[in-house]
């Protein structure tokens, strides 16, 4: 988070995984990232110093998280290229197409542009660029993805 309470969004992501892995490795005790969920979350936590202890030496978990970490930083290096090189709108609908499977946007859309790193005015306009174009459709209240 910004210091002036804005989010940039590095990326997003759709499906299982594993958070905290780096802080895992790096021996870091605090996490220096923040994730925040649009959808429903399971989770569970483990005390870092205990799973250190207990799988830190696994050769089966180090070739899991190693494969997810890779793949993960591949991920992120595309997302951060194509973050820099794309129009708001094309990030919006990339976001949305990714973010929201079942079409209906139920995020706050002031959420949605900080996010994007753009203003909630920009934003606006390119929803309604959406709508002219056939992406998108506003009933009851919701937005919801047509194509």
């Amino acid at each position: 988070m910004e210091e002036n309470g804005g989010m940039l969004m590095l990326g997003y992501y759709n499906s299982s995984g594993h958070i905290g892995d780096l802080e895992f490795f790096t021996g870091e005790e605090l996490a220096f990232t923040t994730i925040v969920a649009v959808g429903e979350v399971e989770a569970f936590s483990m005390p870092l110093i205990k799973a250190r202890e207990l799988i830190g030496n696994d050769l089966d978990f180090m070739k899991e998280i190693s494969f997810f970490l890779a793949k993960n930083f591949k991920y992120a290096s595309l997302q951060n290229s194509e973050n820099m090189l794309l129009s708001v709108e094309e990030r919006l609908l990339a976001y949305l197409t990714f973010s929201f499977p079942r079409l209906k946007i139920t995020e706050k859309l002031c959420d949605t542009a900080m996010m994007l790193g753009t203003s909630y005015r920009q934003l606006l306009r390119c929803i309604k660029i959406l709508v002219q174009k056939g992406y998108l459709e506003k009933r009851d209240g919701f937005y919801y993805l047509l194509k």
